[in-house]
């Protein structure tokens, strides 16, 4: 926060489906964010990773980024530019 890059480890919640999960607020709410989702399948030989960025307490649809393989912080830090 304030310009200082910070890292926060997210813990899914199981939603009773496998495989389904949900991620609630777990950040602070200042600051800008950006959340980086790496799904993987043991059935699946690569992972997909999903990128969002977040405004305050909403999710911006627009700015969504999925690809294969794992993005790591240079599709992160481009996001927050």
């Amino acid at each position: 926060m304030r310009g200082k890059r910070e890292n926060v480890l997210l813990q899914p919640v199981a939603m009773g489906k496998p495989g389904l999960f949900a991620i609630s607020q777990q950040w602070p709410e200042e600051g800008r964010w950006v959340l980086r989702l790496v799904g993987k399948h043991p059935a699946m030989p690569t992972s997909t990773t999903t990128l969002v960025k977040v405004n305050g307490e909403s999710f911006e649809r627009g700015s969504i980024v999925m690809k294969p393989g794992e993005l790591g912080t240079d599709a992160v830090e481009a996001m927050l530019r």
